[in-house]
């Protein structure tokens, strides 16, 4: 845990100092707007008119504008925290997950351009990541209220971060359909829970849409090659490279494991697709960043030196 506490805390250091010294882009500056409506009702009825957007994200930062004052420094904190306890939570699924060294997962999370870059921004992603995080540890143990409330605050923080339950319940209905009834009694009531908002929402959500609309199938493609861990086509090479090492390793050890590490990486990238074609919005790199978890796991399973012996399924009613 030393390791650990001095990883964090030189990793805060560098996002807390970079801060106050990079300036507002254009969509930070409108979500500050919504945040420092003068009453609730009016940050209510701002958000909707941010096509996808739910309200979480803007309440917090509207707390952290409260407690310190409007700033640069304020309206990124959130983020900070956030991307903070997403790393922690790295850390405990890799451990979950029987890693033999659960701080590369953590490094290697705490690297990636595509995460640093929300970890210091003015918007919710970071927040809406950390929350996938902690709810992915939260079904491995079977711990369904937190699980529930985990989903429902990441739908009201942005709604695609939905995609990840989704694979859980998948990897859970091809692996143990017996277990299927308790997560996905959560994800029900958690998308129950939501449901209000979509149905405030979605008119607003509609106008709102980008004109350019969606991105042409080939455009996609090459998006995601270029921009999934925010390094180009190369860093999204080599990321995936070490995924696949680290996926057979994985597999050998343990083929349940792999397979859910799989399905959590793989699952959300159609859904996504399918999210933008039936808003008619164009794809951004934003929208995967939940898959950047997953990725990180295998990958640092890929850094590992290969065990002829099987790993002992974890403690825990899911036996991974």
């Amino acid at each position: 845990m030393r390791a650990l506490s001095l990883t964090l805390a030189v990793y805060a250091v560098c996002l807390l100092l970079l801060l106050p010294h990079l300036p507002l882009w254009l969509d930070e500056l409108l979500n500050i707007i919504g945040s420092t409506k003068p009453t609730l009702a009016g940050l209510i009825s701002y958000v909707p008119q941010n096509s996808g957007a739910a309200p979480l994200g803007y309440l917090v930062q509207r707390l952290s504008f409260q407690l310190i004052s409007v700033s640069e420094f304020s309206a990124r904190l959130p983020s900070v925290i956030s991307s903070l306890t997403a790393a922690a939570g790295i850390f405990a699924l890799a451990q979950r997950l029987q890693m033999r060294r659960p701080l590369a997962a953590v490094v290697l999370f705490c690297l990636l351009p595509m995460q640093w870059r929300y970890a210091i921004e003015g918007r919710p992603y970071a927040m809406a990541l950390a929350l996938s995080i902690w709810a992915t540890l939260f079904f491995l143990q079977q711990r369904m209220l937190p699980y529930a409330l985990a989903l429902t605050a990441g739908l009201y923080t942005n709604p695609y971060s939905f995609f990840i339950p989704a694979a859980h319940l998948l990897w859970l209905l091809w692996n143990a359909p017996r277990r299927l009834a308790r997560p996905l009694w959560a994800a029900s009531t958690a998308a129950l829970l939501f449901l209000p908002w979509y149905l405030y929402a979605r008119h607003a959500w509609a106008t709102s849409v980008p004109s350019h609309g969606q991105t042409a199938p080939l455009k996609a493609a090459e998006l995601i090659a270029r921009e999934l861990v925010g390094a180009g086509y190369i860093g999204t090479g080599l990321a995936l490279l070490l995924a696949g090492i680290g996926w057979r390793r994985c597999h050998a050890e343990n083929p349940a494991r792999a397979a859910f590490l799989a399905a959590c990486v793989l699952v959300p990238f159609p859904l996504v697709l399918a999210g933008d074609a039936f808003f008619h919005y164009f794809l951004a790199a934003r929208q995967f960043l939940f898959v950047l978890p997953p990725l990180c796991l295998l990958a640092a399973f890929g850094l590992h030196a290969q065990n002829n012996n099987p790993v002992p399924p974890a403690p825990g009613p899911l036996a991974l």
